[in-house]
């Protein structure tokens, strides 16, 4: 699940490594070229009940 401006994406994924990864490739930039939020930290939940996805927000640093 994805939603994208041109120069930001917010991404949600099973771990934050991989919420990053993907919106990087979405964006077509490396981790240096971006600024990274944290929206929501994984958790697994009891029995999956309380489960949540890890989510992200990458940004385009804007070029100087």
């Amino acid at each position: 699940m994805s939603s994208a401006t041109e120069d930001s994406i917010e991404v949600t994924a099973t771990s934050v490594d991989e919420a990053i990864s993907q919106a990087l490739e979405r964006l077509g930039a490396q981790a240096d070229d971006v600024t990274i939020e944290v929206l929501s930290t994984p958790r697994s939940g009891v029995l999956g009940i309380g489960a949540r996805p890890a989510r992200v927000r990458v940004t385009r640093r804007e070029e100087e």
